[in-house]
């Protein structure tokens, strides 16, 4: 069902009213179409409503740049998706905790990159897939001995809430009590080189720069072993309420981006492995 916004029941309610007061039958039929367009244009106003589109600081994917403007290598994939369906749409870059939580609860939201797992499967409208991550279970590299998925729950790691790294984590058997919850990535990279805990998951295409641009020294890092499932591809998703027209629109401009060579060109501008 098409919602029409209170400013244009508004001006609908007040032409009615008015026609009452016309005897010209001529008169109220033209009235009555002139509520019939109102309506209609409101319609195609709310349908065509701008979307929030919203990330996380996560270089070289998601990041500000000096002068705050959001940046990177996703940013710009998703700002070509946007272009091409021709769609209003802002994006921001704000902690991922209130874009996880907006885009549940308001319409015309979307967030990204977001991870698909089976918890949110039903949570989202699934627009497409960004990029294909690689995740590894890392820790600094001092005289932890070499980890798997077996033995890895026996140390403490360090996780966001929320996250689907939190998921990944306790699908490896960790337990609240080896588990230490940072806001961003940010502050547990902090906590991870004053050993605040031992191990962190780890994305090597965007970690790598962010570490470097906080200043630790990345040959400190040990990789121990890759999570292989694809729960850390990376998607554009969106409020299950949104239009769906609008997110169709989405869908087909980013088959288009990928098939011109717009999608390959950003990635290669980046220096980011293409995914093919």
């Amino acid at each position: 069902m098409v919602k029409v916004d209170l400013l244009c029941a508004n001006r609908a309610a007040f032409v009615l009213n008015n026609s009452k007061e016309i005897p010209n039958s001529m008169n109220r039929v033209t009235d009555f179409t002139s509520i019939l367009f109102i309506l209609l244009l409101c319609a195609d106003v709310n349908a065509q409503a701008k979307l929030q589109i919203m990330t996380e600081e996560l270089a070289p994917f998601q990041f500000l740049d000096s002068d705050n403007t959001p940046t990177g290598v996703m940013v710009e994939v998703v700002q070509a998706i946007i272009d091409e369906a021709n769609v209003p749409a802002s994006i921001e870059v704000i902690g991922w905790t209130r874009a996880y939580r907006k885009t549940l609860k308001e319409n015309n939201t979307l967030i990204f990159s977001i991870m698909r797992t089976p918890e949110r499967e039903k949570l989202f409208n699934w627009i497409v897939k960004l990029y294909k991550n690689r995740v590894y279970v890392v820790s600094l590299n001092n005289d932890i001995g070499l980890i798997n998925p077996n033995n890895a729950k026996e140390y403490t790691i360090g996780t966001m809430a929320e996250d689907v790294s939190e998921e990944m984590i306790r699908k490896l058997g960790f337990e609240d009590k080896n588990i230490t919850f940072g806001a961003d990535y940010i502050q547990l990279w902090k906590m991870l080189y004053h050993g605040r805990f031992d191990l962190i998951l780890m994305s090597e295409q965007n970690h790598i720069l962010q570490l470097k641009k906080l200043g630790y020294d990345v040959s400190k890092l040990k990789y121990h072993f890759e999570i292989t499932n694809s729960m850390s591809d990376m998607y554009l998703a969106a409020n299950i309420n949104n239009a769906k027209p609008t997110m169709d629109k989405l869908k087909m401009a980013y088959k288009t981006i990928k098939t011109n060579g717009i999608y390959k060109k950003i990635l290669s501008k980046w220096k980011v492995q293409v995914d093919d």
